[in-house]
């Protein structure tokens, strides 16, 4: 049996945190977990494996829509890979899985070797294509006005001037989540673009939400994507995750149903001070599940 690895990006809410690395942990996974250097969470007070390897990292200041995202997912990939997976399935720390270990990695493993990608709507081109298009110097604007003013201001000073970063790249660009599982082969081709993203993802705006489906979008990997109609679905990477009543919603008890009816593999995202219950209640039901496939 291959192993499949899985890549958390974590900051807070230790408790949901452990809760997500205990029910991955099996002999189906194993675990890279980075920690925002920021955090004051540390690697003595993470969950300790039994079966699966984990790997504790606090490599990078990670800070919301700049590249540091990108470049601590690829510092992911980058360790992950040398182990040679079957998949690398990336996360978030306020994840949880609808589904046990075994049905997961069964999931993946008949499907091999789509890819699981998700990109946005073809009509957002036209609005997002200005993240990359123009250098963006204040990138952590999440509600901050004077943040997010400045920088619309800088860009049309940009615009004005003529400036435009992309005018010679051959590269149709795409966008979408940034949560992703792929393939050993796909894997190695982002780590081997690694002077391309270098050259034109910093001082883009949420790089982590293009980097990736551009490369894709522009390879032979677009072939073989597991769901290629570029709708904003999200079981292209078999996530459940709701931007129509949140940015993204944060699940509560009352969706237990929805969560667990799920086709879906993975869910995002969950907060220990939003709603402990439902964070409970799946865990103990994905940990009733796990131990009878043991």
């Amino acid at each position: 049996m291959t192993k499949q690895a899985v890549l958390i990006m974590a900051h807070n809410n230790l408790d949901l945190l452990n809760k997500l690395i205990e029910l991955l942990d099996s002999d189906y996974f194993d675990i890279f977990l980075h920690i925002d250097k920021k955090s004051d969470i540390n690697e003595t007070d993470i969950y300790k494996c039994r079966k699966s390897n984990l790997s504790f990292y606090k490599e990078f200041d990670v800070i919301w829509a700049d590249y540091s995202m990108v470049e601590t997912e690829m510092f992911l990939f980058d360790e992950a890979y040398k182990n040679n997976y079957l998949y690398y399935h990336l996360i978030s720390g306020v994840d949880l899985p609808l589904k046990s270990n075994k049905d997961i990695y069964d999931f993946f493993n008949d499907n091999f070797p789509k890819e699981f990608v998700h990109f946005e709507l073809d009509d957002v081109i036209s609005y997002k294509i200005n993240r990359i298009k123009y250098y963006h110097n204040v990138l952590n604007t999440k509600n901050n006005d004077f943040g997010m003013e400045y920088d619309n201001d800088c860009c049309k000073k940009q615009a004005r001037d003529g400036i435009n970063r992309i005018e010679k790249d051959p590269n149709e660009f795409r966008f979408g989540a940034n949560w992703v599982s792929i393939t050993h082969e796909l894997a190695g081709y982002i780590l081997s673009k690694r002077d391309y993203i270098e050259e034109r993802f910093p001082f883009t705006k949420s790089p982590d939400e293009a980097f990736i489906q551009t490369l894709v979008y522009n390879s032979k990997f677009k072939n073989n994507l597991y769901y290629d109609k570029y709708d904003s679905n999200y079981i292209a990477c078999m996530r459940l995750v709701d931007w129509e009543k949140g940015s993204p919603y944060t699940w509560r008890k009352d969706d237990y149903s929805e969560l667990m009816n799920s086709n879906m593999m993975f869910a995002r995202k969950f907060d220990e001070n939003t709603d402990k219950d439902i964070i409970n209640r799946i865990y103990k039901d994905i940990k009733g599940l796990n131990s009878i496939d043991n």
